[in-house]
């Protein structure tokens, strides 16, 4: 995806080199502003990546104050240009926030340089902000799972015992036998908010990937329906992961029945498995991984995708989008894998399908 930056600029023919050297880079312009009050109806409507934003600016709003604004708004990291690198507006300009600082001429390799620091350091800081949400809702969930837990146990027991005092034929026993079935769908719900919360009973195993995923093949195939195919390519090596098989099956028949929700007018899901090595400061779309050896598994569908801001929220409790409906399933899927140790990532965009990968930690055993 191309990176998106607006530049604001009030002398036009700084403004005008700019946007040529970042289209010769590779990157597109957003849009050109030459007021503070110009960038933030900018900022708004064309939705940026980056702002290049110079500190003296024309008008009531200076770039410093531009900037803030911009960043409380709208969350848009800004790059600070200037013509004085002073003492005194380094130390007000570092109240902003910048993600980096140009003091004009501004050379080719430090534009560029620069541009690409802003955007890794925001990415990673929107997974590290994912990331403690994730935490902090799951700490949460597994709190309300268990109170749920407690009380249905109540309503069960009690419900049961009334429905034992009552003749076979009694009327009332259909209804006690709702407020039971009730209960169970609660009980269920809660196994899923363990699941998100990461306090679920798992029993751990070893597990051959390609040989449980491929055991799946048919009703992995089931569960997509008559319109999609399901193919699974042969590993090229045993890859040996501790997990609790059970669980990983259902995570795999969650991500699978989404992406068949994606594509109502068929496709194609494929689901590799494969190994990946994370080297320190090596980490897949910012997400803090533990260096080390993993098993992976991949599911890519040919579905019509969704946006970024979509993807990013996915893997939240209840979240409802067009594709993926609503409710614990996907939740469920981040809070298994967490547990196990191990890390999930998601990559798509509008119109270029999905792809969710699922890495657990590697078994010594993995063969070559």
């Amino acid at each position: 995806m191309t990176t998106r930056i607006l530049i604001v600029e009030d002398e036009a023919l700084i403004s005008e080199d700019l946007r040529t050297r970042l289209g010769r880079f590779g990157y597109e312009v957003a849009g050109t502003a030459a007021t503070g009050a110009e960038a933030l109806r900018l900022a708004e409507s064309s939705k940026p990546d980056l702002v290049l934003m110079d500190i003296v600016l024309k008008g009531p709003l200076d770039g410093i104050e531009t900037a803030m604004r911009i960043s409380k708004r709208f969350g848009i990291p800004i790059i600070f240009l200037t013509a004085w690198a002073d003492t005194d507006i380094l130390a007000r300009a570092k109240t902003a926030m910048p993600y980096g600082y140009l003091v004009k001429p501004i050379e080719d390799r430090e534009l560029k340089a620069a541009v690409e620091i802003a955007i890794y350091k925001s990415e990673v800081e929107k997974r590290l902000v994912l990331a403690d949400r994730y935490e902090a809702v799951g700490r949460l969930a597994a709190g309300v799972a268990h109170n749920i837990n407690n009380l249905m146990t109540v309503v069960t027991g009690y419900t049961s015992m009334v429905a034992e005092t009552l003749p076979p034929d009694d009327p009332r026993r259909k209804k006690l036998a709702t407020v039971i079935d009730a209960s169970d769908r609660a009980s269920h719900l809660s196994e899923h908010l363990l699941s998100y919360g990461r306090r679920q009973m798992l029993f751990p195993r070893q597990v051959e990937l390609g040989e449980l995923v491929g055991g799946m093949q048919e009703r992995l195939g089931i569960l997509a329906g008559p319109r999609i195919r399901v193919l699974i390519p042969v590993a090229g090596k045993r890859i040996f992961v501790s997990t609790d098989p059970r669980h990983l099956a259902n995570a795999l028949e969650h991500l699978v029945t989404n992406s068949a929700e994606a594509m109502p007018e068929g496709g194609t899901v494929v689901i590799r498995v494969g190994t990946k090595t994370f080297s320190k400061g090596d980490e897949p779309k910012g997400i803090p991984v533990k260096p080390g050896a993993y098993g992976v598994i991949e599911v890519a569908d040919t579905g019509c995708g969704m946006p970024s801001e979509t993807a990013d929220h996915v893997f939240e409790p209840f979240v409802s989008t067009r594709l993926f409906g609503r409710g614990l399933g996907l939740p469920s899927v981040y809070g298994f894998v967490r547990q196990c140790g191990g890390y999930i990532e998601i990559s798509s965009s509008a119109d270029a399908g999905t792809t969710v990968s699922l890495y657990l930690p590697l078994e010594s055993s993995t063969g070559p």
